[in-house]
């Protein structure tokens, strides 16, 4: 293979791939803590145990999801143009249940594409035809 390379492309390189010696090498110390040295009956200290009861408890907000708009929510039906303040204006192609809310799947203009959007959250206005 590298001899079909012409010579006078090549650049030869002075390199030394030979191992090195052993002493060379570093030594890899292990991240782990020295463990306490044993009593006089040969017994190590038993670790302090972590209780779960003192880390502070996440926060609820964090973990749950926005409560949804209480606004008025357009009846959407298939073919209904909507507008959309992200995505601009789009039409209807799905609609279907979801828990309590309403599943939308909405084809978007200039390039944004298809999207699937829950009513209670997606802030769509419905738009005459």
């Amino acid at each position: 293979f590298l001899g079909g390379i012409p010579r006078e492309l090549v650049t030869p390189m002075e390199t030394d791939f030979s191992p090195r010696p052993k002493s060379a090498s570093k030594k890899v110390r292990s991240r782990r803590p020295t463990p306490p040295a044993a009593d006089a009956d040969g017994r190590r200290p038993l670790a302090p145990e972590k209780a779960r009861s003192q880390r502070p408890a996440p926060a609820a907000a964090a973990t749950e999801r926005p409560p949804p708009r209480t606004e008025a929510k357009p009846e959407l039906a298939v073919g209904d143009k909507v507008e959309h303040k992200i995505f601009g204006a789009g039409m209807v192609v799905e609609t279907k249940p979801s828990g309590g809310d309403l599943q939308v799947t909405v084809a978007f203009k200039e390039g944004h594409g298809v999207k699937k959007l829950l009513l209670s959250f997606a802030p769509l206005e419905k738009v005459d035809k």
